[in-house]
């Protein structure tokens, strides 16, 4: 104790708090499109926001379009497009039946015949589960 500040001892308690039910689930979601028609330009955030929306409608209707998700980041590696996307915990098993079993087509793209679907490449509790280098 310093005669400065005589409480501090006291004031300085230690605190944990840990986390049982997280509250974000992630989602790292790879554009899939017939015979790799799309390889040249990447999607920008709209078109996978009007894309994700569009598999929620399909499976769950409206109710499925009023789930919130934010995608947090969008990239071109290889002949991937994929985003990362967070969605509350609670609709973690809606989403994922949502995004995975889509199929539709890139109207956006100016080709209405281009085919596309979802695949969900790796889900975590965590943002670095997703970002982080794969571990299999």
């Amino acid at each position: 104790m310093s005669k400065k500040y005589p409480n501090l001892l006291q004031d300085t308690a230690m605190n944990s708090k840990v986390v049982t039910q997280p509250e974000w689930a992630y989602f790292e979601l790879e554009l899939i499109t017939e015979n790799n028609r799309s390889q040249g330009s990447l999607f920008d955030i709209l078109t996978w926001n009007r894309t994700i929306t569009s598999a929620l409608s399909k499976l769950f209707g409206n109710v499925g379009e009023a789930i919130h998700f934010d995608i947090l980041h969008h990239f071109f590696a290889g002949n991937r497009q994929a985003c990362i996307v967070r969605v509350p915990c609670d609709y973690r098993d809606r989403f994922q039946a949502a995004v995975a079993g889509f199929q539709g087509s890139l109207d956006s793209l100016g080709t209405d015949d281009l085919q596309c679907g979802i695949h969900v490449v790796r889900v975590s509790n965590s943002m670095t589960g997703v970002s982080g280098p794969r571990r299999f």
